[in-house]
């Protein structure tokens, strides 16, 4: 009988605890801010354990659905926002491992427990920026196709022009370059890389870029056999220019001139092409 009485007793809560979850507008305010969330949900995730009817009870009776105030609280993802970005330049300048979530929340007006309000962990920062920074850098690159295409040029030789304008940015984004790096090792140590899906991750014939739509001019011209291999030189081009350009920054070479490093890109650039 006493083993009858507990399930009812917990089926009973999990009712309650559904209709709490799918009426959220009765937090502390009218509004579904992610503070009032998180108190409510922490508030009944303890009566839930502990099986409190009573509580749960009156969350479930004190709780309606108010359309009209049910929103997210504009500040909340203005802040989430600010975090981002100030992580961003913290990671950029003093490199992850020596950036502190303390002065991130400082320069954000936050505390430091406001920041684990929105990120559950450093690495979760850490993905939320990197993620920030690519999408950044996609708007930052697509000028350079505009320009590429106007160029009059066929399609193996814009391949090559668009692995240089990508080559070049290395002497204006070394900071970006080995934040990438570092990124990958902290979230790969943090068991969370496979949340970074990197680029490119379509096939060449999807368009999606202004490598990928040089390749596919080039065929449509003539000036690019398809072939199976198209398909790896995409990715690998990718990948081994920015290997190089992610050596490059993180080595000293010595008395090695700027122009001398330019010729280097320029003829690993010529290189890649010539494969295609």
């Amino acid at each position: 009988m006493k083993n009858v009485v507990s399930g009812i007793k917990k089926a009973l809560c999990l009712v309650l605890c559904f209709v709490i979850v799918f009426s959220f507008t009765g937090c502390s305010s009218n509004k579904l801010t992610e503070e009032n969330v998180i108190n409510t949900v922490e508030k009944v995730e303890s009566a839930l354990i502990n099986l409190d009817l009573r509580t749960l009870k009156k969350y479930a009776t004190t709780t309606s659905i108010d359309t009209e105030n049910l929103k997210i609280d504009p500040k909340s993802i203005g802040n989430k926002k600010k975090v981002i970005e100030n992580a961003l330049k913290f990671f950029l300048n003093n490199g992850i491992e020596n950036t502190k979530i303390a002065d991130v929340a400082a320069a954000s007006g936050l505390t430091e427990r406001s920041v684990f309000r929105y990120f559950d962990t450093k690495a979760d920062l850490v993905l939320a920026a990197a993620m920030h920074f690519f999408n950044h850098e996609v708007d930052i690159l697509h000028p350079f196709w505009n320009e590429i295409d106007k160029s009059g040029e066929n399609g193996h030789e814009k391949v090559y022009q668009v692995l240089l304008a990508y080559a070049m940015l290395f002497f204006d984004e070394k900071k970006s370059l080995i934040f990438v790096q570092e990124a990958e090792i902290y979230l790969y140590r943090s068991n969370m890389l496979n949340t970074i899906k990197p680029r490119p991750i379509k096939s060449y014939k999807s368009k999606d870029g202004p490598l990928s739509l040089a390749i596919c001019e080039g065929i449509e011209d003539g000036s690019i056999k398809e072939s199976p291999e198209l398909e790896l030189f995409y990715f690998n081009a990718f990948d081994s220019l920015l290997g190089l350009l992610q050596k490059m920054a993180t080595t000293t070479y010595g008395d090695f001139s700027e122009e001398e490093q330019k010729e280097r890109l320029v003829h690993f650039c010529t290189m890649l092409v010539q494969s295609i």
